[in-house]
């Protein structure tokens, strides 16, 4: 049974809000330098726990198993309303890399 690390998923959360902090929130638009810094870093975690990761033509990150192996789909939008508080969109997009970490750490 994979196992949720919440001082991980806590971590990761912060650190995603550290991409366009303002104040006690977040101010990401699309395509704006903190919400592709955002995108690129989400990419990289997705390849250290080693899934294959795409960002496509209009910024969505994908990060897919390399098995063939049932897939489940998780996200989120990456960028923030103006001004938004700090879970705005991160949440589901934090929850799912947490979610792929867990299941690359369970034994099958």
């Amino acid at each position: 049974m994979p196992n949720i690390d919440a001082g991980r998923l806590l971590g990761d959360l912060r650190r995603f809000a550290e991409f366009g902090g303002y104040k006690t929130g977040v101010h990401r638009p699309t395509y704006s330098k903190a919400d592709m810094e955002s995108r690129h870093w989400l990419a990289r975690q997705y390849e250290a726990v080693g899934l294959k990761a795409h960002i496509d033509g209009v910024g969505n990150v994908f990060g897919t198993p390399s098995t063939e192996r049932p897939a489940l789909l998780i996200g989120s939008h990456a960028e923030s309303q103006n001004h938004a508080g700090w879970l705005d969109g991160a949440l589901g997009v934090i929850y799912g890399l947490e979610i792929a970490r867990a299941f690359a750490e369970t034994p099958d």
